[in-house]
């Protein structure tokens, strides 16, 4: 027996949706308000890849109820609390992590998956947050979690897209250099070794800004000991 795994598009999960809808209400539901409301919701949860918040939902003049009758008709799985996640699209567990908990930034060996200075997809998340943030239910949940000052934690910060195309908070390769420096004994020296290599690798490097990077989260010294050897 064969089994074939796909990736549902937003264009077929829409169809599916529609033609479901349709056969569905067509004969129990009279007028096109609901059909209306359907349709957004279908919209937003396409635009999503599969994924709703009620918070986006409700902005759109769609209530509470209409959400919650759509959730439970589609089997919809509830993320946390406002999150739902469609059955038919795969689950983008970057993506949704960071729309469960918005106060994180990827970093470390996630980061570097995510920038392509690895080769090896991480066995689980690692993310940064503020000191003082209580992250016991990440930690609960297996990801790996490192805490930074404040006045520390935005430096460097951008964006880039997981393997389903979602945007998400990452630092940036300088910084993310720094943060490898600066926590190379909790990472394998394998990873650490192949990242300071493909980071020297890069066309878009900034050694400027690596420097200025280094020198305010103080791994400066050790930074230039590594870039003696590899330049």
């Amino acid at each position: 027996m064969v089994c074939v795994v796909f990736r549902v598009t937003p264009a077929l999960f829409c169809l599916y949706i529609y033609f479901y809808a349709y056969i569905i209400y067509n004969k129990s539901v009279k007028g096109s308000k609901f059909m209306n409301r359907l349709e957004q919701i279908v919209e937003i949860s396409a635009a999503g890849n599969g994924v709703l918040r009620t918070s986006e939902v409700i902005s759109k003049g769609i209530s509470k109820t209409t959400l919650a009758k759509f959730v439970e008709k589609y089997n919809y799985e509830r993320i946390s609390h406002g999150i739902y996640c469609s059955p038919y699209v795969w689950k983008d567990g970057l993506y949704l992590l960071q729309l469960r908990c918005p106060k994180t930034i990827f970093s470390h060996d996630t980061a570097l998956f995510l920038l392509d200075m690895t080769d090896q997809e991480p066995l689980q998340y690692t993310v940064t947050v503020k000191s003082g943030y209580n992250a016991t239910h990440l930690r609960e949940d297996g990801v790996k979690v490192f805490s930074i000052k404040k006045d520390f934690f935005e430096l460097g910060v951008s964006k880039a897209k997981t393997p389903f195309g979602n945007e998400v908070f990452i630092y940036n390769p300088e910084r993310t250099v720094c943060d490898m420096i600066r926590s190379r004994s909790q990472i394998e020296i394998q990873i650490f070794q192949d990242a300071m290599k493909q980071y020297i690798r890069r066309k878009d490097k900034n050694l400027h800004l690596l420097m200025e990077y280094a020198k305010k989260l103080r791994v400066n010294h050790m930074l230039s000991k590594y870039l003696e050897v590899l330049l």
